[in-house]
């Protein structure tokens, strides 16, 4: 048994997570923002706008695993709203770091990162060489990822995960998704022909368990399925597996740039990306075909 704090705990991807590392018998410890410290049940109370967090959650910890941020997508993006993004991933990312350059016993942490560092890059089958791309996502990924380099500094196997379409039926974007489809019309997004990289929720949970187990793993992974699809692929395997009865209607781009402004990029970027990483460690997915992971959310 390991025992794991998750900071982002209480998150789509931390309450997955976290059941199916106790469910092989791991202890688990949740740093939250919102009422107090609760060790019965694992749960630690920290506040990185205040630079703070109750050190008793670090006491014989094994594994690290960083999920904290805003939600990408949960609010338009405004000046502050984008600060918000920035600033709730890196200022959580160094106060881990102030805790753990006092933790020695701490055997790796796991930061996530997102797709988004690559931009929009049609065309291209990218890799965790790939260099990074332009825009709002891409710079917050690459400040991201900046801080959990830090934490590789002081010696501690690190472990960056570059997370693609997480599909969840509880939340994350595919709840978005397939929301217009519930109502009988879904949407293709400008010419459908975007690369969305996708990945179930249990094979992101999977790969953090493995990734922070297998001790020769280090550096940037990919979390994506090996078969990624178009944005018009992705939205008639919604309604072929799901909503059958439904309507697939074509949004032009200029219409999601006025209702979305600069968020139009979290649908309209196109990024293939490689799963070839992870396969190389012997990884081997619950879902790697679309339709098998959208008739199991």
């Amino acid at each position: 048994m390991a025992i794991f704090l998750i900071a982002g705990g209480s998150g789509m991807i931390g309450k997955s997570l976290s059941q199916k590392l106790n469910a092989s018998d791991h202890e688990v410890r949740i740093l939250s923002r919102k009422g107090i410290s609760d060790v019965a049940a694992g749960t630690f109370q920290w506040d990185p706008a205040k630079d703070w967090v109750d050190e008793k959650a670090f006491e014989g910890v094994d594994y690290v695993i960083n999920l904290a941020g805003a939600g990408i997508a949960s609010k338009r993006w405004s000046s502050s709203r984008k600060k918000v993004i920035i600033d709730s991933r890196v200022r959580s990312t160094l106060l881990l770091k102030k805790y753990l350059q006092k933790e020695k016993k701490v055997r790796a942490y796991l930061g996530a990162s997102a797709i988004g560092f690559y931009g929009n890059r049609p065309g291209e089958l990218l890799s965790e060489e790939s260099l990074p791309g332009k825009g709002f996502l891409s710079e917050t990924c690459q400040l991201w990822e900046s801080a959990h380099n830090q934490i590789a500094g002081l010696g501690i196997r690190t472990v960056i995960l570059r997370i693609g379409i997480v599909l969840d039926a509880d939340g994350g974007a595919f709840p978005k998704m397939v929301m217009p489809f519930k109502l009988g019309l879904g949407n293709t997004f400008g010419s459908g022909k975007q690369i969305y990289s996708w990945i179930h929720v249990q094979d992101v949970c999977g790969l953090f368990q493995m990734l922070a187990l297998n001790e020769n793993a280090k550096g940037i992974y990919n979390l994506v399925s090996p078969n990624p699809k178009t944005q018009k692929a992705f939205a008639e395997s919604i309604r072929k597996n799901l909503f059958p009865k439904s309507l697939i209607v074509p949004v032009p781009e200029i219409a999601l740039q006025v209702g979305l402004g600069e968020m139009k990029n979290t649908v309209m970027d196109s990024a293939e990306v490689s799963a070839g990483k992870v396969l190389g460690l012997g990884y081997s997915f619950i879902f790697p075909e679309l339709a098998g992971a959208l008739v199991n959310l």
